[in-house]
């Protein structure tokens, strides 16, 4: 018995920690494309284009799976190219100024979360600068990673509202994931539903706490 005991108590161990490593084993998981195709490395605005600006932002594209809006800062007058991916909801953002790409990034849009690769490009488009919005070093766990753990996590009828990174200062900084979680709203009921985030330590994975958000971050 005491034989049997103790196998059942390694297994709950071992499938316990299995779980902890499943994502940091396996970081492909975290990819996305990152590609910019050759007809995105410049813009051409027409005349009756340039005119419709004058009304608001230029639909280009909108189905079942990309929507293409054209933004001109009213400014710096530059375009910005925001491409939605409606299936995995990131934005590729595309800036141009003067037909030239100048700057590309990445945004996860339930918490308008920078993620991947920013750059910026000279007028030749050589990269002159990047910025690595992934910080692998602090958050070994990826937004995916985090989103996916709070999936399991929460009820089934609850939904995610946005992510966002955190960290706090103990005696060393300790960076963590709130991904913020909303339950439906009560049947027969003019009350909201409530809000919760859960901080995933971005190292282990491990739900550190669920709190009680007061306020829709999303």
């Amino acid at each position: 018995m005491k034989k049997f005991f103790l196998l059942s108590v390694l297994l709950l161990f071992s499938i316990s920690c299995s779980s902890q490593k499943e994502f940091i084993n396996n970081d492909d998981f975290c990819d996305f494309s990152q590609n910019i195709d050759k007809v995105n490395k410049s813009l051409t605005i027409s005349k009756e284009e340039e005119d419709l600006f004058l009304k608001g932002n230029i639909i280009l594209l909108d189905n079942d799976t990309i929507n293409s809006v054209l933004y001109k800062h009213p400014t710096y007058k530059t375009i910005t190219n925001k491409q939605t991916n409606k299936q995995t909801n990131i934005d590729k953002m595309l800036v141009y100024e003067d037909g030239r790409l100048i700057g590309s990034y990445f945004q996860y849009i339930k918490g308008f979360l920078n993620i991947g690769m920013e750059i910026e490009y000279d007028g030749e488009g050589n990269i002159i600068k990047t910025i690595d919005h992934r910080q692998a070093d602090k958050y070994p766990i990826c937004f995916k990673e985090a989103i996916a753990i709070a999936e399991k996590k929460k009820n089934k009828k609850d939904s995610i509202l946005s992510i966002s990174r955190d960290s706090i200062l103990y005696n060393k900084k300790h960076y963590y994931w709130s991904v913020y979680v909303k339950q439906p709203n009560p049947k027969n009921s003019n009350r909201e539903g409530k809000t919760w985030s859960y901080r995933i330590d971005a190292t282990t994975g491990k739900l550190i706490k669920k709190v009680s958000a007061e306020a829709n971050p999303g």
